[in-house]
């Protein structure tokens, strides 16, 4: 067998246990009137964190749309993309300053393959995150106060999650203000 022949069985046996899996899962599980979440490899896509200038509040959606064209590095039209204003900064008489702002972007191929197995079996998505994305906001959410009880002068310690994954590994590193996150093309697979 070539090595594309080969690889082309293993993405089918991959696409057929994954379509099995959903199977497996809607047979035991409803989820009418349920929201669904799904989680997309880090690698998949693209997260920056951008440190916006002094700028009117109303204005920010138009930095942001100016700083998604410099930074994603592909046409707008061709990726799903959206941002989020991050806890911190401060806002007086209608400008902020020290604002930061995360921007999240995959190629629509992607976004297409990330749903596809999902959606060939009825499921309706109702969120698409990066997988250091839903990490970081499971740690906001679940082990750290509500980002504006915090105190940036004396934020809480920083919170490491290091998530191993088949094909790669997400770093996750966040206090409730800051964060940072790296996606590595090393996983389980490398060590076994």
């Amino acid at each position: 067998l070539s090595s594309s022949s080969a690889a082309s069985d293993v993405y089918k046996r991959q696409v057929e246990l994954v379509r099995a899996a959903i199977e497996e899962f809607l047979s035991r599980h409803a989820l009418a009137g349920d929201r669904v979440a799904v989680a997309a490899p880090g690698q998949s896509g693209l997260a920056k964190f951008i440190k916006l200038p002094p700028i009117e509040a109303k204005k920010i959606p138009d930095i942001v749309r100016y700083e998604a064209s410099q930074q994603i590095p592909f046409p707008l039209d061709q990726v799903e993309w959206t941002w989020q204003r991050l806890a911190g900064g401060i806002e007086e008489s209608g400008f902020v300053m020290d604002a930061e702002v995360a921007l999240f972007a995959m190629k629509k191929e992607q976004v297409n393959k990330a749903l596809a197995p999902l959606t060939n079996a009825g499921i309706e998505v109702d969120v698409l995150q990066l997988q250091p994305i839903a990490l970081a906001n499971m740690l906001m959410f679940d082990q750290l106060p509500p980002a504006d009880t915090i105190d940036p002068d004396d934020p809480p310690p920083s919170i490491v999650l290091i998530s191993i994954g088949v094909d790669s590994t997400d770093v996750v590193v966040t206090n409730g203000l800051k964060m940072a996150q790296r996606s590595v093309p090393i996983g389980g697979s490398t060590f076994t």
